[in-house]
């Protein structure tokens, strides 16, 4: 039984075939910079040359194109074609109201679009991407893993914000958290490093990438988290702000005249790690930058 695990992250597309009786993986790659080519990608099978480069990869279709083609190709693939796959899993971010995993339905699709405007970024990509899988596999079962679902065990005083009681029942504002399975792997993981038993241990699992989190388990569960309604807030990320004052978002607003759209786009696009560095939100361009400098200055 042959699943291909999907991971759309905001700027990576992440691919591995696991064989799920023998939990072997056949194949592992992924894209990165998805959107600020030169795009890099990795693909290896067990057995085969390793297969490294740079391609342009607009959008995440692209980079999604390109990994099917590597998985299909002769020279660098596992298989003929994506028939010998019982199903797709997608690490999807957040849906209204679907908290586990689903089976993925035009239900299901609706409610990613429905959180769009919490998960700006991810979900249009997710759905892109499920619709791309959906054109070449139609008969084949794709599942959504919600990343909210191993925060559901936080407690009320963790999960709520001091907002209006309105905001909470009608509109659903609360922390969510991201990253689950993630954080979930750290839960399992670390116990079985240490020999340990979850009861007996406190840990903190830091998510750290374009996109970062940290989380708060006890006795192997969620009991806190640093994102909130959307994976805009927390430590600083790649272009994206994380934690900030509000009424700063609202006095720029009203100062500059910005609607909704446009103040999203700069908090989502020109902010944290790009918006310090004036330069870019990939670490490594800013330190390439920064040597560049330094020699011009010697």
């Amino acid at each position: 039984m042959l699943i291909l695990c999907a991971n759309v992250g905001s700027t990576s597309f992440k691919y591995q075939i696991i064989d799920v009786q023998t939990s072997a993986s056949l194949v592992a790659g992924g894209v990165e910079r998805v959107g600020n080519s030169p795009s890099p990608f990795t693909h290896a099978v067990p057995g085969k040359p390793s297969v490294n480069g740079e391609i342009d990869a607009p959008n995440h279709n692209a980079a999604i194109v390109h990994a099917i083609d590597l998985i299909t190709a002769p020279e660098t693939g596992v298989m003929a074609d994506l028939s010998d796959l019982v199903g797709v899993g997608f690490k999807t971010i957040l849906a209204r109201g679907i908290w586990r995993s689903a089976l993925i339905t035009n239900k299901v699709i609706d409610a990613l679009e429905a959180d769009i405007p919490f998960a700006p970024t991810h979900n249009p990509a997710y759905i892109a991407s499920i619709r791309a899988f959906q054109e070449r596999l139609p008969s084949t079962p794709l599942v959504a893993v919600f990343e909210t679902w191993f925060h559901q065990t936080m407690p009320d005083y963790a999960s709520e914000f001091g907002v209006p009681r309105e905001w909470v029942e009608k509109h659903h504002i609360r922390r969510y958290g991201f990253h689950g399975a993630s954080h979930r792997y750290i839960s399992e993981r670390v116990p079985q490093l240490l020999g340990d038993p979850p009861a007996n241990l406190r840990i903190i699992s830091c998510h750290l990438g374009g996109s970062s989190s940290l989380c708060a388990i006890r006795n192997g569960q969620s009991i806190d988290t640093t994102m909130g309604v959307s994976p805009q807030y927390g430590p600083i990320q790649s272009s994206r702000s994380g934690d900030l004052d509000p009424f700063a978002v609202l006095y720029l607003m009203d100062a500059e005249g910005w609607d909704t759209e446009e103040i999203r786009r700069q908090l989502i696009e020109e902010s944290g790690l790009r918006g310090i560095s004036g330069v870019s939100g990939d670490l490594r361009d800013v330190e390439a930058a920064a040597w560049k400098a330094t020699i011009m200055r010697d």
